[in-house]
């Protein structure tokens, strides 16, 4: 008995759906944190953080620079995921093609 090629793995394309949330969490939160340190720059003061040699610009510059890094590495694990049930589902195609002969 056979399994529909959607209802294999499962867990596998739920992760890489997290990945893509999660990239997606962090392009916006990332703009959010950056908009707010851009707006309020004592913000940090009020946490108990210091600020980046006390710059509200580099600050905000490093909070984007690490969400976009952080995106496109969850972006990039979620599409490897995705390539790997690729390359499976051409790999058993291609024996049931074989099989046929």
């Amino acid at each position: 008995m056979k399994k529909s090629l959607s209802s294999r793995f499962k867990i596998l394309r739920t992760t890489a759906l997290l990945l893509r949330v999660v990239g997606w969490l962090s392009i916006f939160g990332s703009i959010a944190l950056a908009v707010a340190l851009w707006a309020a720059p004592t913000a940090l003061e009020q946490l108990g953080l210091s600020g980046i040699y006390n710059s509200p610009w580099l600050s905000t510059l490093t909070v984007l620079i690490y969400g976009v890094v952080y995106a496109i590495i969850s972006f990039a694990l979620a599409e490897g995921i995705h390539a790997f049930l690729s390359i499976e589902e051409n790999a058993r195609k291609l024996r049931e093609i074989l099989d046929r002969k």
